[in-house]
């Protein structure tokens, strides 16, 4: 069989990268529900309190197998700084990058819902 750790990172991959992938496949393609910026609140609502989470749960030695830490990188403990910047990182520069992005894919979604084609490829009048 496999080594833990590498099917461990297999289901990493598979929860995070492609239901992702599914998501907004779904959202932009098939359902076309369009995404709007001021949405990006709720996005860093939803940062902060589970930084916070992160935070406490270290602190409370939750989890009887983790020692207190969900991801090696939010160490709160023992590497405050480097979690603080990991945190910063996301916050600051990664969610904005990919929630443009997916902004710009709803855009060219919500396009194409208007566009002069139907799924048949006939033109409409």
């Amino acid at each position: 069989g496999k080594p833990l750790s590498e099917v461990g990172t297999q289901i990493n991959i598979y929860k995070h990268l492609i239901i992702g992938f599914l998501l907004l496949m779904d959202g932009n393609i098939l359902a076309k529900i369009p995404l709007r910026l001021k949405q990006i609140a709720a996005v860093f609502a939803y940062e902060c309190a589970y930084s916070i989470f992160t935070i406490y749960y270290s602190y409370n030695n939750w989890g009887e197998h983790h020692d207190g830490i969900i991801y090696k990188v939010l160490d709160w403990r023992r590497k405050p700084w480097i979690a603080a910047g990991e945190v910063f990182l996301l916050a600051c520069v990664a969610t904005p990058l990919i929630f443009g992005i997916c902004w710009l894919i709803s855009l060219w979604s919500f396009q194409c819902n208007w566009c002069c084609c139907d799924l048949s490829g006939r033109r409409r009048r």
